[in-house]
This record gives structure tokens, sequence and C-alpha cells, in this order.
């Protein structure tokens, strides 16, 4: 009974109107059908990258739809990447009903559709947005990925049940639900996490032990950058410049790198992996706190790997 509860509070899925064409600022993308492993047909909008840029398969967090989402270009666009950006089953126009299984299905056939339309997982990065970022971890294993990116993302779905579920006194997930951590050290490929210190919904300490838990880079020895300026993007014409700062806490027992305190930016770097924390981000606002360091961050660690 209150895992159904709880289910019913962990997916928000919005539907889009079947004949309803993209949105004016999304009006570049094709719309893209993608039939998974176990018949579901889920929908996407697909953008393709630019001659030797890679490609970004984004999986959006728990709420809204590919439409909405699709804003989401604006804040990438300092990657020069394609994109493939898919609904959930239940979302949107997709078919189906939201669960981890059929989650984690849905990934899978996105990467498969990227592979039969002539791109490589050496070419594809996946970008995991919060729930997004558990699907991610699950089908990054044993993928050759060119990078991976979690951004407000949880370890695991039992780390964060008081936050999600309040309600639901007594419920405890599995601890296999969404367990990203566990993951990890499967996944070989550069990693990405990027996590606001104000969040309130998934604590800054989840993106702090993702980066932890990652797998050994080829140098593990962290370098921290403690700098009052920031890497930027070029600003696009008509766009306004956002302060940004980074850093952030820990408590307990912590590596060296999370007892430094700063108001400068703060930027992990450890072989292949980076952490990027923004002070004064919550769980949906990481991209506008940043401003133009956030686009310039992800691009220097991709134009790295």
């Amino acid at each position: 009974m209150l895992e159904d509860i709880a289910s019913r509070f962990l997916y928000y899925p919005e539907p889009i109107p079947p004949d309803m064409p993209p949105p004016q600022w999304a009006a570049d993308s094709r719309e893209v059908w993608i039939d998974t492993e176990d018949g579901v047909r889920i929908h996407g909008l697909w953008w393709p990258a630019p001659e030797g840029r890679p490609t970004i398969l984004f999986l959006h967090g728990n709420a809204q739809e590919v439409y909405s989402w699709s804003l989401v270009r604006e804040d990438l666009a300092a990657l020069e990447c394609g994109m493939l950006l898919i609904d959930y089953r239940g979302y949107g126009k997709s078919e189906g009903k939201p669960g981890e299984s059929g989650l984690y299905a849905d990934g899978r056939g996105a990467l498969e559709w990227l592979r039969r339309e002539g791109i490589e997982a050496g070419e594809t990065v996946i970008f995991g947005k919060s729930l997004g970022g558990a699907v991610a971890c699950e089908i990054a294993r044993g993928v050759n990925l060119k990078g991976l990116i979690l951004e407000s993302t949880f370890t695991s779905l039992a780390s964060v049940a008081c936050n999600l579920f309040p309600f639901a006194r007594g419920y405890t997930p599995a601890d296999t639900a969404y367990n990203s951590l566990a993951k990890l050290p499967e996944i070989q490929c550069g990693l990405m996490v990027i996590h606001g210190d104000a969040d309130m919904l998934i604590p800054v300490g989840e993106g702090e032990a993702l980066f932890e838990a990652a797998g050994e880079p080829k140098c593990p020895a962290p370098q921290v950058r403690l700098s009052t300026e920031s890497v930027e993007a070029p600003l696009r014409q008509g766009a306004r410049p956002r302060r940004t700062s980074v850093v952030r806490r820990g408590s307990g027992t912590q590596p060296e790198w999370m007892q430094r305190r700063s108001n400068a930016s703060v930027f992990v770097e450890r072989g292949t992996n980076r952490l990027l924390i923004v002070r004064g981000a919550g769980h949906n606002d990481v991209s506008i706190v940043a401003g133009s360091e956030y686009g310039g961050r992800i691009r220097e660690w991709l134009d790295g790997l």
C-alpha cells in the first residue's frame, strides 16, 4: 500500500496531445519514435550533431515532458552537441506506465536508436537530471561511452525517501531501487557531477557521494581549483551575464577537498572526473544560478575527454 502511494509521488507524467507539434523554441527538432525492448513505443526530440561533435542523450527528471524540457538546449548551447531528448513511458506522447525497469528499458532503447542512426557509444554523452541520473547510471554500465553527466541526482531512492515521501512514514524503498551508488564503480567513462548546495530535495551530499564512488580514473589524486575566476561560455547575442560561485560542505568523515571552504569557485578534478557544486542553487535552478559558467565548465570537461 505504502509502496503504491510512494510510486504515485515519484512519477509525475504529463501528457502531450498526439497531434501537437513541438513548441516554437524547439521547431528545429525532429520528432522521433523509439521501440523499446519490451514493446513500448516512446517519443522524443532529435537534433543532429554538427560535424565532429558528440551527441547528448538527455534523460530528464520525474516531471513534465520533452516539450517543456527542450528548453535545456539553450542551457547546453555552448557544448555545440547533438541531442536526443526522450520522454519515459507514460510521459508526453509515449506509451505505457512509468516504473523502474521500464525507465531503464526506455534509456537502453534510446541508446540503440542512436546506434542505428550511426552514432556509436564512444560519440555519446549521457546526461541524467535528477531521476534521469539514476536511469543514466544503469544504462551506462558496460558501455564504452564518451562521458556521463549527473546533475542533482541521488545515490539511491532509499537514501532520499524521507525527502521524497515525507507522508509515507515507515516506508523504505528496497536498497536496490535506483541505486546509482552501487553501479558507479562499473562505469569507466569520464564523469561530471553537478549539484546545487541549496538543494532541499536531493541534498548536496548525494552528489558528493556519487563523485567519490566513481570508477578510478587514470589520475586519482583530486586537483581543487580555488579561484574567483570562472570558465564561461561565450555569451550569445541578447544573453544576460549571471553571477556564479561554487563550493560546499559535508559532514562527518570527508575527503580533504570536501573540507575546503571558500567564497570563490571550487571545481574538483580527479583524472577525467569532475565535480561542480553551485553555491546557492536548489534542485531546479542549477543552470540559472551558475549562469554562463554552467555551459563553460561542461564544455571544458567534454573537450578534454
